[in-house]
């Protein structure tokens, strides 16, 4: 009865004739984010199942993190290994000459690491694992490919 009363004489203090618009919903934001409408008995903590769930998320994200610093260790491990090869290959490789006799061409390389001993090689043979790929006469160079990793370069001046 008294809210009826109340009502009446909230009604009966506008003015007539005025059209009144309905508050607007943002304001009541903090009682759905609050949610305090929530009984007391109900705990704000999170389900087992929740930790569980979150526990589980934080650990692979962390495995994967893991995984991502070792692959990316690794790479660096590898290319200062393959960094290192390509420097003993240059060191223990001298171009003595190159030769070409219309058909064929020969690059006459000492290897320092087998006894200095100069092999004649054409394109496609190998030495110190290292396949000939091509033989250039004009510039004087002969390219090497170690195992299709990478290439290198010697110059008959040697640089």
């Amino acid at each position: 009865m008294k809210k009826l009363v109340f009502i009446f004489a909230a009604v009966a203090l506008l003015p007539a004739g005025r059209v009144y618009a309905a508050p607007e919903l943002s304001r009541y934001r903090a009682l759905t984010e609050r949610n305090l409408f929530k009984p007391l008995w109900q705990s704000a903590q999170p389900s087992i199942r929740d930790l569980e769930a979150e526990r589980k998320a934080a650990s692979e994200s962390a495995r994967v993190e893991q995984q991502k610093q070792l692959e990316e260790l690794r790479n660096q491990e590898d290319a200062r290994r393959q960094d290192a090869k390509k420097r003993e290959i240059e060191s223990t490789l001298i171009i003595t000459g190159i030769v070409n006799d219309g058909q064929n061409t020969l690059a006459f390389i000492k290897n320092r690491a087998d006894n200095d001993k100069t092999l004649s090689l054409k394109q496609g043979e190998t030495i110190a694992d290292c396949a000939i790929i091509s033989i250039n006469t004009a510039t004087g160079t002969v390219v090497l490919d170690y195992q299709q990793k990478f290439q290198i370069t010697l110059s008959l001046n040697g640089e």
